[in-house]
């Protein structure tokens, strides 16, 4: 129950991402057809829209990181017996 949060927070994080990288595209490309160059705050977003799909690829690997059970062998460190 506990890796629900995480699962929600990841979904949402991509949808947004893909959201945002998608109207970039978009704008890049009807930006040609304008007569006013794009401010520059605007061509940066654009020059930054491929990482904006690198970020929920790197959400995932944490939610996985973060929802992947625990090995709990109870043998994980094993005394050094010292039989002469």
């Amino acid at each position: 129950m506990k890796k629900l949060p995480y699962l929600l927070i990841a979904l949402t994080f991509t949808f947004v991402c893909v959201s945002l990288w998608a109207m970039l595209t978009a704008v890049a490309k009807l930006s040609p057809n304008w007569s006013q160059s794009l401010p520059a705050f605007t061509r940066l977003c654009l020059d930054m829209s491929p990482w904006l799909l690198v970020l929920p690829i790197l959400e995932v690997a944490v939610c996985i990181f973060v929802g992947a059970p625990k090995r709990t062998d109870g043998n994980s460190v094993q005394p050094l017996s010292r039989d002469r």
